[in-house]
């Protein structure tokens, strides 16, 4: 089920960051949270799985309501007037599209994550989608930790729902 909002994302290459940059977040786990919004992004490894300094990339997500009756429709339809229902493959998503996301990410981002999104060469979006799973349980077959919960790992609630999980299993064994 759509979720409510979408994912922008994106890859910049480490040679490509400016010093200020770097510097100041380029090896962390940075966060931005404009009003109704998350955006956070990470250091990862470059082409061919490359991990030494000037070789990464940074890869950043950028979370942002999309209602369900106008935004998303007009942003899963490329230049040519396709709808991709679920999602739009990149390189499909219209010029307008991403256009507008860059007026957005100047009018809302800190300069460091504009920065970053500046030099995406191809941005590219996802609509989130949670699922609801109805039973944890059927005879033998139990789900647990991420089987279970679809959390978004944004929130950074994957390890307290494994641990729950596994607190009510042994509760329901142990009875």
């Amino acid at each position: 089920k759509y979720a409510g909002y979408i994912a922008w994302r994106g890859l910049v290459d480490e040679s490509q960051i400016s010093n200020n940059t770097h510097a100041t977040f380029f090896d962390r786990l940075a966060f931005f949270l404009p009003p109704n919004e998350q955006m956070l992004g990470y250091p990862v490894a470059g082409y061919n799985d490359e991990v030494t300094p000037g070789n990464k990339r940074y890869n950043f997500v950028w979370y942002r309501p999309a209602d369900v009756a106008e935004a998303l429709p007009r942003m899963l339809t490329d230049d040519l007037g396709n709808y991709h229902e679920g999602g739009i493959p990149p390189k499909l998503v219209s010029k307008s599209v991403i256009s507008e996301m860059w007026h957005d990410a100047e009018r809302l981002l800190a300069p460091e994550f504009l920065e970053i999104v500046s030099l995406t060469r191809q941005p590219f979006l996802q609509p989130i989608v949670d699922l609801e799973v109805p039973y944890m349980a059927s005879k033998r077959i139990v789900l647990l930790g991420d089987a279970l919960h679809t959390a978004h790992f944004s929130i950074g609630s994957g390890t307290k729902l494994a641990m729950e999980d596994a607190v009510a299993l042994f509760e329901t064994i142990t009875e």
